[in-house]
């Protein structure tokens, strides 16, 4: 469960980061300046458009290492409960084997030979 909500943390920042890039571009659209004064905030905001691009991709990159790392997890554990699966099948196919070995007859390996060469 822990897993789940680191991930929605991050996606949450990345969603901040995006809305506040498109709601400064919005702003500066529709906000009553010059020509003049929109274009240097236009100049200074996309020169703080590297910085905010670096800042997503490294998000974006511990997302991807974390949900990396969760379906590893996961992936092991898969196996672990598979292993033991078979396993277990393993031992109760054994355990009846030997509780009956020959299950077609209560008396001899041959049967009443009803059950045999079917094959």
């Amino acid at each position: 469960m822990a897993d789940k909500n680191n991930g929605n943390g991050g996606l949450f920042f990345v969603g901040v980061l995006v809305g506040s890039a498109i709601g400064v571009v919005a702003g500066l659209l529709v906000a009553p300046r010059s020509g003049k004064e929109t274009r240097r905030i236009l100049q200074k905001s996309a020169r703080a458009l590297p910085e905010l691009a670096e800042d997503l991709t490294t998000t974006m990159q511990l997302q991807a290492d974390r949900l990396s790392e969760s379906a590893r997890r996961n992936w092991d554990d898969t196996l672990i409960r598979l292993k033991e699966a078979v396993t277990a099948g393993i031992e109760a196919s054994q355990s009846l084997a030997t509780d009956n070995p020959f299950p077609d007859s209560q008396e001899s390996p041959q049967g009443d030979n009803q059950h045999s060469n079917h094959y």
